[in-house]
This record gives C-alpha cells, structure tokens and sequence, in this order.
C-alpha cells in the first residue's frame, strides 16, 4: 500500500534498516562504503539509526580522560647520567686540575746571591785585596776538600759531630715537645715554671759548659748535654706558644660529641700544634748544632769543633773555611728539609710567608 511505503521508507524498507550500497558506486562520504549518518556535514543521525559512540580507551571510562597540558608546562625529570665510559663503568666528571705551582723566584735568587758571593770573594783573593793566608779562596777550598776526602781523621770527625747532632736533635724534640704540652695545658705548672724557663733560656749556654764538664767529664755525653740544652728551648716555647692558641671552642664541640681525651688530643690539639713543633724543630736544628761546636771546641778530642782549633792553630786556612762551609751547608740543608717536610705534612693549612730561601 502506498501508507505502507511511505513509513517502511524507500523500496519497501524497515524502519531501522540500512540501506546496501550501490554496485560499482560509492557514498559521498568519507570512505568507500561511509553510511548516510557519517556523511560530512551531517547535523543527526537519520531516524532510527543507532547512534554509534567513538572507540574508548580500554579500561578508562570516558570522564577519566583528560586532556593533556602543554609540553612547555610539563616539568622535565632529569635522568641519572648512564653513559659509559671507556671501561665499561659509569663516565666520570673529570675534576678541574690543580693550579700549577709557579716556580718560586726567591730560591734562584739565593742561589744566585751565593754563586756571586763566590766569585767576588775569589776575586778579591786573586787580586791581593784580601791576605790569602788569613782569608783564604773558594778554589783553595775546593782543593783541600779534594785532598781531605780520603779516608782518615776529618771524615772521622765529621761523623762523630753527626752522631751528636743527631742524639742531640732527638732528645730536644722529645723534652721540648713533652715539657711544652705539659706547660700549654696545667696553668699550675706554667706559673711554677716560668721563672726557671726565662731565666735558663736568657742565660749564654756556654757558661754552663764548665759545669756540665764537672758533672759529666770530657766525653760524648758533656757534648749531647749541652746540644740538648740549646736546642730544647725553641721547641719548648713553640710547643706551649701552640697549645695555648688553640681554639677553645674546638675543644668544647669535641667533648659535647663525646670524644675521648686520646681522641681529642689526636684529632684536636696535634693538627693545631704541628705548625709551631716544626717551627720549632727548624730553628733547634741550628742551635744544636752550634752547642756540639761549642762543646768539641772547649771539652772534647774528637768532632768538627776539635778539628777546626786544630786547623786555625797549625795556620792551615784552607781545611778551617772547608770544615766551616760544610758545617753551613749541612745546617742549611737540614732547615731546607725541615721545611719541606711541613709543606707535605700540613698541605691542608692555608700557606704561610717563609723567610727568604726557606
């Protein structure tokens, strides 16, 4: 029937029914086979089509999805560094390197002020400016020092104001060191023994030779006594000069954490009081020294000092300056070494002025 067509739609079509393509043609949709409700343009779908939602994202319902902010809003998450290196372990940052140290100009000027020295005093002695029979020259020197260098009774000698020197040097340090800490910290004992200490230390070591020859006779042990006594002083007021600048609050925060006396003195008062043993150290390597010269001069047969009275009373110029240059040269030396050893032991501390050729 003619009602009957028109509600079933176009060739006797259900309501609801989709329509088949045309053979061979194609919608004017989208695809090759879009349906009428997919069309461009279309405002609805056509009267009773089911309405056809778009895919979701699985597992999520359609309230979760959210639109994503912008890149430039998004905060970037710094990944660790996983690159290898070329071990096959993680790279590693390279460290900026160490100034070099430039080279110190003081030491070559030293060294060029004694080269001149040398030069001008052999010049002096080879125009006549000076009597060679009382100041002799470097050339002269050098020649003795060739013609003593064998085996006999210099190089003896030599080696006994060695032992000396050294015995001396240790048992300086031991009682500078030991009587200085027990000074810097007991205020009792510091006041007991200050007089003593200055008085001692002002008196010329020298007048107490006599003595130390009645006590202990001519021999080495009147010779490290009086090497010990000059060269205990600088270490002692160093020493005590160290303890006592100590940081008081250093000490305060070590035993608020608990730390032991050993501890304290270990990781508080020897880093603190290094500096002043060493400088110390450095100036008693002189000061012996010079108390075994005193001593070999005045009370001993044997030592440098012996030779030297032997050489000046025979006229014999030459082998006096050799013995009195090397004395200079060994002391010198050992101050040299000093100071190197406390650069490398205290390379933490901020560098501190040295005197010139230090």
């Amino acid at each position: 029937m003619p009602g009957d067509r028109l509600l079933s739609g176009p060739r006797g079509r259900e309501p609801g029914a989709v329509a088949a393509p045309p053979a061979g043609g194609r919608h004017r949709g989208r695809g090759p086979t879009a349906l009428p409700d997919q069309r461009a343009g279309s405002a609805s779908p056509a009267p009773g089509a089911q309405a056809r939602e778009p895919p979701r994202r699985a597992g999520l319902p359609r309230q979760a999805r959210r639109p994503r902010p912008a890149r430039h809003l998004q905060r970037r998450r710094r990944r660790p560094d996983r690159s290898i290196g070329a071990a096959g372990g993680p790279a590693l940052r390279r460290l900026p390197r160490a100034p070099v140290r430039a080279a110190d100009p003081g030491r070559w000027i030293s060294l060029s002020a004694i080269v001149a020295f040398g030069l001008l005093w052999e010049l002096l002695a080879r125009t006549g400016a000076v009597d060679p029979v009382l100041v002799s020259a470097p050339s002269r020197i050098l020649t003795a020092a060739w013609r003593l260098s064998t085996p006999g009774a210099l190089l003896a000698d030599a080696g006994f104001t060695l032992r000396v020197f050294g015995v001396s040097l240790i048992l300086s340090t031991g009682i500078g060191v030991g009587l200085g800490a027990a000074i810097g910290t007991s205020a009792t004992l510091q006041r007991a023994l200050s007089p003593f200490i200055v008085g001692l230390n002002a008196l010329p070591k020298i007048v107490l030779m006599p003595l130390i020859v009645l006590w202990l006779g001519i021999g080495p042990a009147a010779n490290v006594s009086l090497a010990t006594l000059m060269g205990s002083f600088p270490i002692l007021t160093s020493t005590t000069a160290g303890i006592q600048s100590l940081d008081p609050d250093l000490i305060l925060l070590g035993r608020s954490f608990g730390a032991s006396r050993g501890r304290l003195w270990r990781d508080v008062v020897l880093p603190g009081v290094a500096p002043y043993v060493l400088s110390g150290i450095r100036v008693a390597v002189s000061y012996a020294m010079v108390g075994a010269l005193i001593a070999e001069f005045f009370a001993s047969s044997r030592g440098i000092g012996h030779r030297m009275i032997l050489y000046m009373s025979n006229f014999y110029v030459d082998a006096f300056f050799l013995c009195a240059v090397g004395v200079a040269a060994f002391v010198a030396g050992c101050t040299l070494l000093v100071a190197a050893l406390e650069r490398r032991l205290l390379r933490w501390r901020p560098p501190v002025p040295q005197p010139p050729g230090m």
